[in-house]
């Protein structure tokens, strides 16, 4: 990998040109999916850091912290009722 910007470090951006518009670590083509993916199958940031990605730093392992919450902090789920969805499907 390229160096990066020291601007790009700790930033996350969507651009549809990038990995198909998922949100990435700037300066790369790193989803954040794969790093949160990595931290909760119990990867440590210093072993992603060393083992992963050496390229990448702190500041942008806790980026894609920040950004999962955000996103998960606007997110709605819907429930829906067993019973009505089945007396539906038997009309």
């Amino acid at each position: 990998m390229k160096n990066r910007d020291p601007k790009d470090i700790g930033k996350i951006i969507v651009n549809h040109e990038i990995m198909v518009g998922k949100p990435v670590i700037a300066g790369t083509r790193i989803p954040v999916y794969m790093i949160i993916d990595l931290l909760a199958t119990g990867v440590t940031t210093e072993e992603i850091l060393r083992d992963y990605y050496p390229n990448l730093t702190e500041k942008d392992i806790n980026a894609c912290l920040r950004y999962s919450a955000k996103a998960l902090e606007h997110e709605y789920i819907e429930f829906i009722d067993k019973e009505k969805v089945h007396e539906a499907d038997l009309r």
